[in-house]
C-alpha cells in the first residue's frame, strides 16, 4: 500500500532504520518550545507538535488527516478550481535536530526573544519554500535573513 508521509496519521515507526541515539528534548522543554512556536507563528499553523518522523530537517509541515494535501490544493488553484480548504497545517518539530535544541535553550532568555522569534519565522519560511509555497512576507523574510547573518558574523 502506498501512502503519503505528509499526512498526520501515518505511523512511520514501523519502518526499520539505523538506531538513532541522538538525544531529544525532555518532555517539559518540548512542551515549552511547541507552545512558544505556536505563540510566535499564531494562525500560520493549526498545531505545533514534536515528532520522531523527521531525521535531517528541523521542521516540516504536514496535512491533517482527511484534509487535501498542499500539492493537490495548489494544483486545483492553478486550474482555477475553487477551494475552500486552505486548511491550517500541522508543524512538526524534530526535537533531535541541533537547531531545535539550541532554540529550546533560548525560551527563557528575555534578551534573546528577538533572535528566537526571527529564527522561528525563518525556519517556518524555509519550510514553506521547501514545500513550494510562497512566503507570506518576502520583505520581512529578507530583513530577518540580513539580521541573522549579521548576528552570525559578529
Amino acid at each position: 500500500k502506498i501512502v503519503s508521509v505528509m499526512h498526520a496519521k501515518d505511523d512511520l515507526t514501523k519502518i526499520k532504520s539505523e538506531k538513532d541515539n541522538t538525544p531529544t528534548l525532555d518532555k517539559k522543554l518540548s512542551e515549552s518550545l511547541t507552545k512558544k512556536i505556536k505563540e510566535i507563528l499564531g494562525d500560520s499553523v493549526g498545531e505545533v507538535k514534536m515528532t520522531d518522523r523527521l531525521t535531517k530537517s528541523p521542521m516540516a509541515l504536514i496535512t491533517p488527516e482527511g484534509q487535501m494535501s498542499m500539492n493537490l490544493e495548489r494544483l486545483m488553484k492553478a486550474h482555477g478550481q475553487q477551494t475552500n480548504f486552505n486548511s491550517l497545517r500541522i508543524l512538526e518539530i524534530n526535537g533531535k535536530h541541533p537547531l531545535i535544541q539550541k532554540l529550546a535553550t533560548l525560551i527563557d532568555q528575555k534578551d534573546q526573544a528577538d533572535i528566537l522569534s526571527d529564527s522561528i519565522h525563518m525556519l517556518f519560511d524555509e519550510v514553506l519554500i521547501a514545500e513550494g509555497e510562497p512566503i507570506k512576507n518576502p520583505g520581512a523574510f529578507s530583513e530577518r535573513l540580513t539580521k541573522l547573518i549579521l548576528k552570525g558574523l559578529q
